[in-house]
């Protein structure tokens, strides 16, 4: 069976250890108050800054800390790895599961959107969809080796 767009499994250890300790970490930084943006100073380019409030930059070399966007980009690297890694035996029926895990995921995701659009307001909201930006991975995993331990145990 051609598994097109799926990493090799050896990659599934890998992505564990990125999403687990970057995932992690952030959860940590936002629970403890840690200002991210503080640690790993260096110049970056940026399309758009807008480090004042009276005036956006464009196209320019700042200052950021980039600690933050390192741990992002980790996570959702860590987290594709993990949820889209071949099993050891990749077959028609894990490409089904893979596939309903995927759509439910999605919309869980969006459910939950919708419930913070409807009852969560001003920063926590923003807070929310930052949080976003994982959950759709988080839920897809979860629900993905759930399906798989369930099957496994038949």
């Amino acid at each position: 069976m051609k598994t097109a767009f799926l990493f090799p499994n050896k990659y599934k250890k890998i992505g564990w250890v990125l999403f687990l300790g970057a995932f992690s970490t952030l959860l940590l930084a936002n629970i403890l108050e840690i200002d991210l943006d503080s640690y790993l100073e260096v110049p970056v380019f940026a399309i758009s800054s807008d480090k004042s409030l009276l005036a956006s930059k464009y196209f320019t070399v700042i200052t950021n800390g980039i600690l933050g966007e390192i741990l992002i980009i980790l996570t959702i690297v860590g987290g594709l790895l993990v949820g889209f890694a071949k099993t050891k035996i990749e077959d028609e029926l894990i490409q089904s599961i893979r596939l309903q895990s995927l759509a439910l995921a999605t919309y869980i995701n969006y459910g939950f959107i919708i419930f913070a659009t409807l009852f969560i307001y001003g920063f926590d909201y923003l807070n929310i969809i930052m949080l976003n930006l994982f959950t759709t991975l988080v839920f897809f995993i979860l629900i993905f080796h759930y399906k798989l331990a369930k099957l496994n145990k038949a």
